[in-house]
């Protein structure tokens, strides 16, 4: 950082720029450390060069740790004058990383993120003001932005660093959901998001997920309400009841991580996948028509070219419409399985370059009933590639390519209709 801003005793001297890796919960976690730093009377910037750059990085996968190694370093490259400060869930379970870096200032772990302000005024030796609570009052470059309603995890997956690196499950006061939703829908976002690291542990006292969703269409009749990932063994009776009401987007996202029960119980997963096809079954019985999405891993040891036939049946048979596939990587002292029978990398391509392929083929069968029907869908915030087009995401989580452009109308939720259905895209026009 240059003299300056070294010596400066002013928060408005610190111009920070925010970086996020992984998840949307991250990304919600982001927005929100933005507003409490502007509360704070920082400068918050996307566009002037910082002198401080914060990095939320994710741990999920040795992917996600590698590219936030590379985030940290491209940024020193660029702005070398920088102060960097690391937060996030790699920070959090491996902070030795960052500390040989002399551009990196602070190592921030999650449970500290919400008085990231104040360590940062701290650091430089800065007054602030009072930050009371803070609420999201827009999401940049996004406009569908998610709310953080829970955190941490009661599982014990055998693969996964997360309950590491976030803790025990907790939720959000519902109260202060209720406020930042209605902050948010009046700042004139009509779809709002609910995340977390496991949305289906969600209790607020007695108030189950179920309740809380009650709650939001109660008071925004009006909205549109998207949730993230929910473990399958949390969808209940009563939450698939009230996924059926037209508040709340037809998409859900159960991850799966394995169609085979051998590798389900060896990653410590907790149900069988007769219980998943069961759940499956019963949203469709109630939502016909609503896509579903899954996580799942590939290349998990002992998984032979047999046992991925059984996933890649087991898949097709479903019928999902979307996939986030993870090839395997060890990650020491967090894996409890024993790692024999490791699979070799080009295998672990090739297992995921079938299932994508398949459940392409899938998700184009699925968007075609949609051909000559209208559509609501909310316009994103930027432009397509080709200039005189808009893009928006329907409430069944696929994009459409309108054929016009209308800035007055990126951010809001309008009507389309659908009028080509490809492989590759779904087009249409506004009614």
């Amino acid at each position: 950082m240059n003299q300056m801003h070294k010596q400066s005793m002013y928060a408005k001297d610190y111009i920070i720029r925010c970086a996020t890796l992984g998840c949307r919960l991250n990304q919600s976690e982001t927005e929100l450390i933005k507003e409490q730093l502007r509360a704070a009377g920082f400068t918050v910037s996307d566009h002037e060069n910082p002198n401080v750059y914060i990095v939320n990085t994710c741990t999920v996968t040795q992917r996600g740790e590698r590219s936030s190694r590379k985030m940290v370093y491209r940024i020193m490259q660029k702005y070398p004058e920088a102060d960097i400060i690391v937060t996030g869930c790699y920070a959090h379970t491996n902070p030795e990383v960052f500390t040989q870096i002399p551009a990196v200032k602070l190592i921030i772990n999650n449970f500290e993120k919400d008085v990231l302000y104040e360590k940062i005024a701290n650091y430089y030796h800065i007054t602030i003001p009072p930050v009371h609570t803070v609420r999201m009052t827009s999401v940049a470059h996004r406009s569908r932005p998610f709310i953080k309603i829970q955190d941490g995890c009661n599982n014990e997956c055998s693969f996964c660093k997360v309950r590491s690196a976030r803790g025990y499950s907790r939720s959000i006061n519902s109260k202060e959901i209720l406020e930042q939703a209605g902050v948010l829908y009046k700042k004139g976002y009509p779809e709002i998001g609910l995340t977390g690291v496991n949305i289906g542990d969600y209790y607020d006292g007695k108030l189950p997920l179920a309740g809380l969703l009650a709650l939001l269409i109660n008071m925004l009749p009006k909205a549109q309400f998207r949730l993230s990932s929910i473990e399958p063994k949390s969808i209940t009776t009563d939450l698939i009841k009230i996924l059926s009401h037209t508040s709340i987007c037809k998409h859900l996202h159960i991850p799966l991580q394995s169609g085979s029960d051998s590798i389900l119980a060896a990653m410590n997963r907790k149900y069988t996948t007769k219980e998943y096809r069961k759940i499956v079954e019963d949203i469709r019985t109630s939502i016909p028509d609503i896509s579903i999405g899954a996580d799942l891993i590939v290349g998990f040891p002992g998984e032979t070219e047999d046992i991925f036939s059984e996933t890649y049946d087991f898949v097709k048979a479903l019928n999902i419409q979307h996939i986030h596939v993870f090839s395997y990587s060890s990650r020491p002292g967090f894996s409890t399985v024993i790692e024999k029978n490791n699979v070799p990398e080009n295998s672990k391509k090739k297992r995921s370059s079938l299932l994508y392929s398949m459940v392409q083929k899938s998700n184009y069968i699925f968007r075609r009933q949609f051909e000559g029907r209208i559509l609501s869908v909310v316009i994103e915030n930027k432009k397509c590639r080709i200039a005189e087009n808009m893009r928006g995401m329907s409430s069944y989580y696929f994009p459409v390519t309108i054929s016009s452009y209308k800035p007055e109308l990126l951010g809001k939720k309008i009507k389309v209709h659908i009028t080509e259905v490809t492989p590759a895209s779904t087009y249409g026009t506004l009614v």
